[in-house]
């Protein structure tokens, strides 16, 4: 999947990143509605690693995504199809890299919250496939303090891409 990491402060960048999901959980409750409330209960994600920003460079690492929710944030048709609603999400994970005044973190990536976009899901057989087509929610936005006394605003934006969870 594709989202647009932003870093504003000390450095400076503006690109967009793959993200590779590497586990997860998802929740499909009936709503009584014809339709299921459904929830991404939580995703894992490789590191992304260090990549140029500005004269510096920066890297993800023990990125996650968990549900901040209650559970009926987002609802599906039963068959299948267009989410609606936006689901509260935290990202968890740790910035970190090189400036020209030194080493970059590790910093938490503290108070990183936002909200999954809506997305398009697919019921079949053994599994469920939820396709993202989305740039422009903000997906979350922290200020991680990188080294004393200075901050960075790291910001992702949109999501493009699918992930298939096992049911």
């Amino acid at each position: 999947m594709i989202t647009n990491l932003s870093v504003q402060g000390i450095v400076s960048c503006n690109m967009d990143i793959t993200i590779t999901i590497t586990g997860g959980a998802i929740c499909a409750v009936d709503d009584g509605a014809g339709g299921y409330f459904y929830t991404v209960e939580s995703m894992t994600m490789e590191d992304i690693p260090p990549m140029p920003c500005g004269l510096a460079s920066v890297a993800l690492t023990n990125v996650s995504i968990v549900n901040t929710g209650d559970g009926m944030e987002v609802v599906v048709p039963q068959a299948g199809g267009a989410m609606t609603g936006n689901q509260s999400v935290d990202v968890l994970g740790d910035v970190e890299g090189m400036s020209p005044l030194g080493p970059i973190g590790p910093a938490p990536l503290m108070d990183f919250s936002g909200v999954l976009p809506e997305g398009d899901v697919e019921f079949g057989g053994g599994d469920t496939t939820v396709t993202y087509a989305d740039n422009s929610t903000v997906i979350a936005t922290a200020m991680p303090e990188v080294a004393p006394g200075v901050v960075v605003t790291v910001t992702l934006t949109g999501l493009d891409g699918s992930v298939t969870f096992e049911m």
